[in-house]
C-alpha cells in the first residue's frame, strides 16, 4: 500500500490545509497554532479540532481534557516556552 500523496491548499501562520487527490481535506497545525490550540483547550477545559471546533461526545456535549491530556499539553507549552528562551539567549533577542 502506497503513501497517500498531500497537495497544499493554503498556509497561514498557524496552519496548512491540504487535500488529497480524491479531495479529503485535512488541517495540519504549525507549531505555533498547536501552542494556541493546546493553551486554549487547557484554560477553556475543552477539547477542539485543529479547524477550531468543539470536539462533541456522543451525545453532543463537549468534551473536557483528562488529567493526561492537560498535562501533555502543559508539558509541550513549557518546552516550546523553553526552547524560544534558549533561542532569544543565543541570538541576542
Amino acid at each position: 500500500m502506497g503513501k497517500k500523496k498531500w497537495n497544499v491548499v493554503k498556509k497561514t501562520s498557524k496552519r496548512t490545509y491540504v487535500e488529497d487527490a480524491s479531495g479529503k481535506q485535512k488541517t495540519l497545525l504549525t507549531p505555533h497554532g498547536r501552542f494556541k490550540k493546546y493553551k486554549y483547550e487547557v484554560d477553556n477545559d475543552i477539547r477542539m479540532t485543529n479547524d477550531g471546533k468543539q470536539k462533541l461526545d456522543k451525545n453532543g456535549n463537549a468534551q473536557g481534557l483528562t488529567a493526561e491530556q492537560k498535562a501533555y499539553r502543559h508539558g509541550y507549552m513549557s518546552a516550546l516556552g523553553e526552547q524560544a528562551a534558549i533561542h532569544k539567549k543565543k541570538n541576542g533577542k
